[in-house]
């Protein structure tokens, strides 16, 4: 895509990743709004959406939980994965799973354990 400075713009996809990627050296670009219209639209094509609930379970099936993790854990983890969460969305969310018993949940406030394993 080339904008109006003259400056080409291209999205290159790496893993989980769009980078933009300019065909020169550039410290700041002036993007007018259609231009950073079309950029947006180019960089959530093909995206769908995850719920948070749903990287949380897609831990869990990858045998995340088969040890007792903390919320520091489970942020590290899901941060390697690109995704980032408040600990306030992330602990209602872990509450969640427990009350569906989809997970289990030890030790005491502010220093809870998350598992899928019974007696642990």
């Amino acid at each position: 895509m080339n904008l109006e400075s003259g400056i080409s713009v291209s999205i290159v996809e790496e893993a989980r990743r769009k980078l933009l990627r300019f065909d020169r050296p550039v410290q700041l670009v002036e993007i007018k709004d259609d231009e950073a219209l079309r950029i947006a639209s180019k960089l959530i094509e093909g995206i769908h959406r995850v719920s948070m609930s749903d990287e949380v379970r897609s831990l869990k099936s990858e045998g995340f939980f088969s040890e007792e993790k903390s919320l520091s854990d489970i942020h590290r983890a899901l941060a390697n994965k690109s995704v980032v969460a408040q600990s306030s969305v992330l602990s209602t969310i872990l509450t969640r799973l427990v009350e569906k018993s989809e997970l289990l949940k030890a030790g005491s406030p502010g220093n809870y354990r998350y598992t899928t394993q019974k007696g642990k």
